[in-house]
């Protein structure tokens, strides 16, 4: 409970504004005594308002009155009057009506009292203080953590004191954590403490620290590789999912420095003809200033072929074929020749898909279909395509006009012969009168 604080005792005196003296004949006069009111307060409990209320006459401005205060207006007018208190703070309740309502009359003082009482205010924070104290012949170089209600409270070091504020009044857990493995605390971890409102709760770990030891080890791993076939490269070593160099195929490999506790290790860049016999990755406890050795056996088998073949077919017809056939390519590589009617074998193309592609066609011929043609090449095996090729005649006719010829002479000569034939001819015609050769 906090001590119930009682201000000294005062008055205060409005003075409300005079009325006109009222006489009675003649020049003398006769004065009224016009009605007052008495403002008393009563304030108990704890954690009492430190600056007071304040009082109002019918909305007018407020007059400071203190806790335990009386405040003394004159001079009112009579009749009913409205009284309000304010500034209560919010741990303190007026009991009654506020505002209320008091009627006063001339000649007498009329009374109202107001009674505050004042309750502990829940919503005021505290403090927390704690203190670590470390003993022991080891140590934690980089102190410990504050686990403050579950959550982070902040660092502190091994033999230190801190303070936590605006923390809400009531019970809350407090603990250390991110010791280091050679140090313990003494009793709970964490505890639970009361924070009172506006005060401040302690608390005190005892940490002991031994000497600390090794906190590293070593990772041996050893591959053991059979069967008839073999992966030239090697593998490459996986520590908790990442590289860290190659191993043999049948070798071993140690890594120093691995922080001790489970890690996984496994093998990749393995070859298509290889497997791993277990789990791969496996779990791998490393201990602390210690050595832990782990094995993969791999069997490989003889490699299949990687390439294949392919077997391009042309079947060219019609009249006034291409006479020096044509020019094949795969993938758009160099082109190799090829017959109007023939085949040509490619060996060792990857085992993928291709493009193969026909060129070097005359005017007069063309392919049937598509071209170039996709064909997929599997290993080992051998694929075909073929292209249709059609060629036209070259045979034309030429006919040469000869204008300008009298009656019963020749209109013109015909010369047959391919239509792309390149040939002087000449025309003689029979000299006629008015007409030149």
């Amino acid at each position: 409970m906090y001590p119930v604080v009682r201000p000294r005792l005062w008055n205060l005196v409005l003075w409300a504004a005079p009325l006109a003296a009222l006489a009675c004949g003649g020049e003398g006069g006769t004065d009224i005594v016009l009605p007052s009111l008495r403002v008393t307060m009563v304030t108990t409990g704890v954690e009492l308002d430190p600056d007071g209320f304040g009082v109002a006459i019918d909305g007018g401005p407020a007059q400071s009155i203190a806790l335990d205060g009386t405040l003394t207006v004159d001079r009112l007018t009579e009749g009913a009057h409205i009284i309000e208190l304010s500034g209560v703070a919010a741990n303190c309740a007026a009991a009654g009506d506020n505002p209320r309502q008091v009627s006063v009359s001339p000649g007498v003082t009329a009374s109202v009292a107001f009674a505050i009482a004042c309750s502990p205010s829940a919503a005021l924070p505290g403090s927390v203080q704690i203190a670590t104290t470390t003993t022991g012949p080891g140590t934690d170089p980089d102190g410990f953590a504050l686990l403050f209600d579950g959550g982070d409270g902040g660092l502190i070091g091994v033999s230190a004191t801190t303070n936590l504020t605006g923390v809400a009044a009531g019970s809350h857990t407090i603990g250390l954590t991110g010791l280091a493995a050679n140090c313990q605390v003494s009793g709970e971890n964490p505890r639970t403490l009361t924070v009172p409102a506006g005060g401040t709760a302690q608390v005190a770990f005892q940490v002991t620290c031994a000497v600390a030891g090794p906190t590293t080890g070593t990772l041996r791993a050893v591959t053991t590789t059979g069967g008839a076939g073999t992966d030239p490269d090697g593998f490459a070593l996986l520590l908790d999912g990442v590289e860290r160099g190659l191993i043999g195929v049948n070798a071993t490999v140690s890594l120093t420095g691995v922080p001790a506790g489970s890690h996984t290790v496994g093998l990749t860049g393995i070859a298509a003809n290889c497997q791993v016999s277990g789990e791969n990755p496996r779990s791998m406890p490393v201990p602390a200033g210690g050595t832990a050795e782990i094995s993969f056996s791999v069997s490989c088998t003889a490699p299949g072929p990687t390439t294949g073949s392919l077997t391009i077919a042309t079947v060219t017809t019609g009249p006034a074929q291409d006479a020096d056939g044509y020019q094949v390519s795969v993938d758009e590589a160099a082109s190799q020749p090829i017959g109007t009617t023939a085949t040509l074998r490619l060996a060792n193309l990857s085992a993928a898909q291709h493009s193969v592609r026909l060129a070097g066609l005359a005017t007069n011929c063309s392919v049937t279909g598509a071209n170039p043609i996709g064909v997929a090449v599997g290993a080992g095996e051998t694929a075909q395509v073929s292209f249709a090729i059609t060629c036209i005649a070259t045979v034309g006719s030429l006919t040469i006009t000869v204008s300008g010829l009298p009656a019963g002479a020749a209109a013109g000569v015909t010369v047959t012969g391919p239509s792309n034939f390149s040939q002087a001819v000449t025309v003689w015609v029979p000299a006629y009168a008015g007409m030149t050769k």
